[in-house]
C-alpha cells in the first residue's frame, strides 16, 4: 500500500500546488478531481473450499477453506498517451507485495512499448492469472501453482513457470494494419531477467543485511513456483523471447452445397523464450509453445502445447548426509526435458438459481519429464538410465456468474501418475469477487 499512498499523495500535491500561489481551495479541489478522473482501480479475490483424497492414501485434506489470488490494481495516465499500472498481490500470510508496475508508451505508430514489471507474454493462459479471468478454479498443469493446482513429486514433471508469471524488463508489441492474411495480427518481442533459481533445490536469496549469497547443498533448478522474488530475481542474465499471434473471424467450410461458417473465431499463437537462469550463467533453459483457440457461438475450444529443456544440478547419491559435503557439495550437472498439453472445452449450461449465465468446462491435460532418476532426497542415482515419468489430470466443473461482480465455481479434478496406478482427486468450490 506504500506505493498507492505515494501515488495518491503526489497527485494531490500536484492538484493543490495552485493554492500556494494564492488560489482558493475550491479551485484546488477541482484540480484534484480532474487529475483523478482518468484513474481507475479494481481487484479480484477467490474464497475456496477444497477436499483432497488419494488411493492409496498418501495425502488427505478435508474441509480446507482459504483465500487465494487476491489482487489490487490502479491504472491511469501518467502523461498524455502514457498509461501507468501498479498492482499488488497478497501472499497466504496476508502480506502485501508489489506484483506489477509498468508504463506503456503509445507514441510510436502501431508499436506499443512497455517497461517495468509485467506479465510475460507467453502462451494463452499465463496472462489469465486472476480468478475472474479463468473459468475453472485451478490452472492447467502447464502453468500450475505449487499449492492449489499441482501435486509435485521428485522425478516427475513440473512446469517451467507458473500461471501469472511476471518479470522485469521491456517488451514491444507491433500491431500491423491491412497486411496479407498470412501475416501475424500481433508480434511481441520481450527481454526479461532470468527465471530465477529454485528456493527448494537451489541457491537461497541474498541476505539483505550482509549481501552474502549462500549456497545450498540441494542443487539448482528453475523456480517454477516463483516463491522467491525481489533480491533473487536474477539480474545477472537477460532472457529474450517472442510471441506471434494470428486472429481471424469467421472461417467457412468449403463444400459444393454451401459455405456456412465453420467457426466464428480462430486464434493461433507461437511463443518462445531462451536464456540462462543461474548467477554464474552456466545453466541454460529454453521453452517454446503453440496454442489454438476456436469459437463457435457460445462454444469454445482451446488447446496449448509446451516443451522445454532445462540444465540443472543435483547432489550425487549419499552426499547430502555428509558433513563435508554440506560445505562443499558434490553436484552433478545434467538436463531434463519437460513437455505437455492441455485441451479445454467450454459450453453453455442451464442457469443455476439466481445466476445470469452458467458455463460448463471440461479439461484434459498431460505432462511428461525425461531426465535423470532422483531419489526422495533429490539426489542423482548413478548408473541408472534416463527415465520418463508422466502425470495426467482430468477436470470438470461449472462457472456461474451471479452478477458482473460475483461468480460461483465448482470443480472436480483427478490426477493419475504414469503406470503406478496411484490416483488423487480434488473437489473445490469457490466464490470469486471482482471490483
Amino acid at each position: 500500500m506504500r506505493w498507492a499512498a505515494l501515488l495518491l499523495g503526489g497527485v494531490a500535491a500536484f492538484g493543490l500546488r495552485d493554492r500556494a500561489w494564492g488560489q482558493e481551495e475550491p479551485f484546488a479541489a477541482q484540480n484534484v478531481a480532474h487529475a483523478l478522473s482518468g484513474w481507475r482501480w479494481g481487484g479480484a479475490l477467490s474464497l475456496n473450499y477444497r477436499n483432497i483424497g488419494a488411493k492409496p492414501i498418501e495425502i488427505e485434506i478435508e474441509n480446507q477453506v482459504q483465500l487465494t489470488d487476491i489482487f489490487f490494481r490502479v491504472t491511469g495516465p501518467v502523461m498524455k498517451d502514457t498509461p501507468f499500472l501498479v498492482e499488488f498481490a497478497l501472499d497466504p500470510n496476508g502480506h502485501m507485495a508489489l506484483y506489477r508496475l509498468a508504463v506503456k508508451s503509445l507514441n510510436l505508430r502501431r508499436v506499443e512499448m512497455e517497461f517495468g514489471r509485467f506479465l510475460v507474454p507467453f502462451g494463452r493462459i499465463n496472462e489469465l492469472y486472476r480468478p475472474d479471468l479463468y473459468p475453472l478454479i485451478t490452472k492447467p498443469l502447464l502453468y500450475a501453482s505449487p499449492g492449489l493446482d499441482f501435486v509435485s513429486r521428485v522425478s516427475y514433471p513440473h512446469p517451467q513457470f507458473s500461471s501469472g508469471y511476471v518479470d522485469t524488463g521491456v517488451r514491444a508489441t507491433y500491431t500491423p494494419h491491412a497486411e496479407p492474411v498470412w501475416f501475424p495480427r500481433r508480434l511481441t518481442l520481450f527481454m526479461v531477467n532470468g527465471l530465477q533459481e529454485s528456493p527448494i533445490r537451489g541457491r537461497r536469496p541474498p541476505d539483505s543485511r550482509t549481501f552474502n549469497i549462500l549456497d545450498s547443498v540441494n542443487g539448482t533448478d528453475l523456480d517454477w513456483g516463483h516463491e522467491v522474488n525481489n533480491l533473487s530475481d536474477n539480474n545477472d542474465t537477460k532472457n529474450p523471447g517472442l510471441r506471434v499471434n494470428w486472429d481471424y473471424g469467421d472461417v467457412a467450410y468449403p463444400s459444393p452445397f454451401s459455405r456456412a461458417a465453420f467457426v466464428n473465431g480462430v486464434s493461433f499463437g507461437l511463443s518462445g523464450m531462451i536464456g540462462k537462469y543461474d548467477i554464474e550463467d552456466r545453466l541454460s533453459n529454453w521453452v517454446w509453445g503453440a496454442d489454438l483457440g476456436l469459437r463457435r457461438a457460445e462454444y469454445r475450444l482451446t488447446a496449448e502445447f509446451i516443451s522445454g529443456q532445462v540444465q540443472a544440478k543435483w547432489p550425487k547419491f549419499g552426499t547430502t548426509t555428509s558433513t563435508a559435503a554440506a560445505t562443499s557439495p558434490s553436484l552433478a550437472k545434467d538436463r531434463y526435458i519437460t513437455s505437455g498439453y492441455t485441451l479445454q472445452l467450454e459450453f453453455p449450461f442451464p442457469e443455476f438459481p439466481l445466476s445470469e449465465q452458467t458455463i460448463a468446462i471440461f479439461r484434459v491435460e498431460s505432462m511428461q519429464r525425461r531426465g535423470p532418476a532422483l531419489n526422495r532426497n533429490g539426489e542423482v542415482l548413478d548408473g541408472l538410465p534416463i527415465i520418463e515419468s508422466q502425470v495426467h489430470k482430468y477436470s470438470g466443473g461449472f462457472n456461474s456468474r451471479m452478477n458482473p461482480f460475483f461468480s460461483i465455481k465448482l470443480e472436480y479434478g483427478h490426477w493419475t501418475f504414469g503406470s503406478d496406478y496411484r490416483r488423487i482427486y480434488q473437489v473445490l468450490i469457490a466464490g470469486v469477487m471482482s471490483f
